[in-house]
């Protein structure tokens, strides 16, 4: 039987896993500011690694509902392509210029497992930067989905010398066509934008440089430092998958939605290992809409 100290951990992250009566102990921490905890701690750090794609992706779904637990779920993303033009003094509005299209997004189940045995939980073993360092990784594979699916195809240039001058040409990426919508650069090629004495252009300022936007991610493709994408280049959707949390015996915490991403912590009590098992989950997709909107780049020096 479970002692009375290691239930309360228990209930503590997981109320009513055991459907009883929530037990008050005044020296175990009360779910709702576990939860608020791992939200201050964790939830901006999440934000900066999803920042390079937050505003490149277009929908969020809440709940997919799939009827098979094992299937992807494919959704349609609207893209709008034009409104058509602004019209001064009307007097007809029987009428619509919209031209859009739809495109498949197939979504892919993420996931990051882990656990935590009694003998853990007994000695005071702290959940919340388990779950951290959880949404984390599964923010950086939803990050690498986005750069695995807006490269494909895409043109490849080569930047001898990476600086102030590259950056604002690439401005231009599009020609007339498009304006340049983000900049995502590694590393070692963001750190050559940042401000100094005889610059004061700073690439965390919306508009430096005539891009809308300069971020700093590893992009994780091989021979590509630096990605230049239009508006609309890429779209994606989000979601949780409502059939895999309303499982009989499991407990489903909500992590919120971070920049976009909706994420969930589910969990059970194994009695056969002594250990709660947990897993932060979400599904996540993208799709480029053309190679002619996104431009990758590798930098020389």
């Amino acid at each position: 039987m479970i002692k009375e100290d290691l239930q309360n951990r228990i209930d503590t992250l997981f109320p009513g896993l055991n459907n009883k009566a929530e037990i008050t102990n005044e020296n175990t921490v009360a779910a709702d500011n576990l939860w608020k905890t791992v939200s201050t701690k964790y939830v901006d750090k999440v934000r900066k690694i999803l920042a390079p794609i937050s505003e490149l992706t277009l929908d969020v779904y809440p709940d997919l509902t799939v009827r098979n637990a094992k299937a992807s779920a494919t959704v349609q993303v609207e893209v709008i392509d034009s409104m058509g033009d602004a019209i001064e003094n009307n007097t007809d509005w029987n009428k619509s210029d919209i031209q859009n299209h739809y495109v498949d997004v197939k979504l892919d189940r993420i996931s990051r497992p882990f656990y935590l045995t009694s003998y853990d939980l007994m000695h005071g073993e702290r959940i919340e930067s388990k779950v951290g360092a959880a949404m984390e990784t599964v923010a950086q594979a939803i990050v690498k989905k986005f750069f695995t699916a807006a490269t494909a195809g895409a043109a490849k240039e080569t930047i001898a010398t990476f600086g102030p001058e590259a950056a604002a040409k690439l401005s231009a990426a599009f020609g007339d066509a498009r304006e340049t919508e983000a900049l995502i650069l590694e590393p070692a090629a963001y750190s050559k934008l940042v401000p100094t004495n005889g610059l004061s252009l700073n690439p965390e300022v919306e508009g430096t440089y005539g891009i809308g936007r300069i971020h700093k991610s590893l992009i994780g493709v091989e021979g590509v430092n630096a990605i230049a994408l239009a508006k609309d280049a890429v779209v994606g959707a989000m979601g949780t998958q409502e059939t895999l949390l309303t499982q009989p015996g499991q407990i489903v915490q909500s992590l919120g939605t971070v920049a976009g991403v909706p994420m969930v912590l589910i969990g059970h009590w194994s009695y056969d290992e002594q250990a709660m098992k947990m897993s932060v989950e979400t599904f996540a997709g993208f799709t480029q809409t053309s190679a002619d909107f996104v431009k990758t780049y590798a930098i020389q020096g």
